[in-house]
């Protein structure tokens, strides 16, 4: 599919991710319009500026768990490029929010785009589907549905529904097993944080970085 000339919806599109994927699709192709669906819980106005200078973009502030919303941001679309998320450690620490936005938003999501007949769906899955890796480096294939964690599970969630969509409805679609994304976008003051931030604000208070066990574990990080 080429992104020139298309109609893009970004949910999430105000986070790190999403924002940094709509800069890179305005300095790098030609998209008739983009429109971000975002509710400002992790993602800020400030991460949006350089985009909404462009007359392409628009701005709804709504949330994926809202069906309507939904339907009427996806309502003239290609493409969309779905990167709402809540973290990993507010998935765990909120099980019942985390269905309601990992599974439930995201059901919104793709069922609206398919009767709005997008051409393509975009979605940010994750490395923790799978699980517990037995070997490095670890390649897609590897048990690839080994997650034991709320967050993975709803990624797994995402996949198959992905997959169902595009067996039932023949709706292409992309999912991106991200690692552990860091950027100067990232959410440094949410409630819930994961462990480079826990790093940087240890460091920049004076103790040096904890790390648990002994030491040799690796951690990817994009």
């Amino acid at each position: 599919m080429k992104i020139d000339g298309t109609r893009i919806l970004v949910t999430g599109g105000a986070g790190l991710i999403g924002s940094t994927t709509i800069d890179q699709l305005l300095r790098d192709h030609s998209p008739a319009r983009i429109v971000i669906l975002d509710n400002l819980v992790r993602g800020t106005s400030a991460n949006m500026e350089a985009a909404l200078d462009d007359p392409r973009v628009s701005f709804v502030q709504g949330d994926i768990c809202d069906p309507d919303t939904v339907r009427r941001a996806v309502d003239g679309m290609d493409a969309v490029i779905h990167m709402a998320a809540l973290r990993i450690t507010a998935c765990a620490a909120e099980p019942r929010a985390a269905l309601q936005t990992m599974c439930d938003g995201t059901f919104n999501v793709v069922d609206a785009a398919q009767r709005a007949g997008v051409r393509k769906i975009v979605a940010a899955s994750s490395a923790s589907i799978y699980g517990m890796a037995d070997s490095f480096p670890t390649n897609e294939d590897h048990h690839p549905y080994n997650n034991q964690t709320w967050y993975g599970t709803s990624k797994v969630m995402l996949e198959g529904l992905l997959r169902s969509y595009k067996s039932m409805h023949g709706l292409p679609y992309v999912a991106l097993r991200y690692f552990n994304v860091y950027g100067p976008r990232m959410d440094l003051h949410g409630k819930y944080t994961e462990v480079l931030i826990r790093w940087m604000d240890r460091i920049a208070a004076g103790p040096p970085p904890l790390i648990l066990g002994d030491g040799r574990q690796t951690m990817d990080f994009v």
